[in-house]
Order: structure tokens, then C-alpha cells, then sequence
């Protein structure tokens, strides 16, 4: 593929409530609106939904845009992150999903990989104090479709969002900085 081809990727459980067919949709899109992109969903779904997935795929000519993987070791999930630009993260609204931070951002800016999430509350502002990636409302696929569209035409704010993501996570989120924090708690209680 072409180096100007714009990488999108999403690895983790398969499921209708984790956005897999707003993924499909975002991807027909793009390939409609002459886009250069490819979009790499990885992990484990049921046989049905991969089925589902794949008939998609073949009925609107994704098959050079999209890929579904069903299973990848870490080692070469690792590969594939290293070459991505963004990552998806369109959750449905679930009480799970809303009152938790998804341990996906946090990957994702170790790799330096801009976000596109949903816009739960907690999640926009993890993605506004790092201004690593945006949030979107994952059931307007319209929306989605515009911002990245947006991060696809705009390089240099691809670009500067993913460095962003990247300092916070080597500044703020890793586990040297928590093992830290627990070290001083630690010492606190001795004291």
C-alpha cells in the first residue's frame, strides 16, 4: 500500500456494542468518498459476527480497504500499531463503557497513535488534557465519517495529536510514573 494510505486500526473483543459495524460503515465511507485508507480489526468475535463482518466487506468492495483478524499475537499486534495513525474506540453507550477509561486510549498513545473515541465524559477529558485524539457520538456515523476525514486531509494536526499522545504517555501514563506514585504513597503510610 501507498505511504499516503492513512492507517486506522481497532484491536480488542468483537462485539456489536463495541462499534464493530460503525467500524464497517466508517470504512464504506471512506472508500465512497475516494479516501486513502486501510482499517485493521483485530480480536476475538463470535464465528457470527466475523461472518456478518466479512459479508459486509465483500458486498461493498472493502476487501483491499478492510481486514478482519480474528486472532494476532502480541508480537505482531505490536507491528501492527507501530505502522497506525489512528485508532477507533466507537463504544456504544453501556453504564460499563461510560464510567470506565478505556485501557485502549492509553495503548494507543504509547504508540503514538491518535484516538477517535466515543465521547463519554471521562474519555473526552482524557482526550482533551492530552489533546491526543477526538471524541465523536459513534451512533452518528456522519459525524465520525468528518472527523476523520479531517485527521486524514490534516497531516500536521494528525501528526502533532499523535505526539501529544505519545509525551503523555511517557510523561503521565506508564507504569514507571504509577510505580512511582505508589512508592511515595508507600512511604507516606511509614512515615
Amino acid at each position: 500500500m501507498d505511504s499516503d494510505v492513512v492507517k486506522l486500526i481497532y484491536a480488542g473483543a468483537l462485539h456489536e456494542v463495541r462499534g464493530f459495524f460503525e467500524m464497517l460503515e466508517l470504512a464504506r465511507l471512506l472508500k465512497e468518498g475516494n479516501h486513502p485508507f486501510s482499517l485493521k480489526i483485530i480480536g476475538p468475535g463470535s464465528n457470527r459476527l466475523i461472518e456478518q463482518g466479512q459479508e459486509y466487506i465483500n458486498k461493498h468492495g472493502l476487501r483491499e480497504y478492510v481486514s478482519i483478524c480474528p486472532y494476532m499475537d502480541f508480537a505482531l499486534l505490536e507491528l501492527e500499531y507501530q505502522k497506525a495513525d489512528i485508532g477507533l474506540a466507537l463504544l456504544h453507550e453501556t453504564p460499563n463503557y461510560v464510567k470506565s477509561l478505556a485501557s485502549k486510549l492509553y495503548e494507543y498513545m504509547s504508540y503514538g497513535i491518535v484516538s477517535v473515541a466515543s465521547d463519554f465524559p471521562l474519555w473526552k477529558e482524557l482526550l482533551m488534557n492530552t489533546d491526543a485524539g477526538i471524541t465523536v457520538n459513534p451512533m452518528n456515523i456522519n459525524e465520525v465519517y468528518y472527523d476523520v476525514v479531517k485527521l486524514i486531509n490534516e497531516v500536521p494536526y494528525r501528526k502533532q495529536l499523535a505526539k501529544n499522545g505519545l509525551k503523555a504517555h511517557v510523561n503521565d501514563y506508564n507504569w514507571g510514573v504509577e510505580e512511582a506514585k505508589i512508592l511515595r504513597f508507600i512511604q507516606q503510610l511509614e512515615t
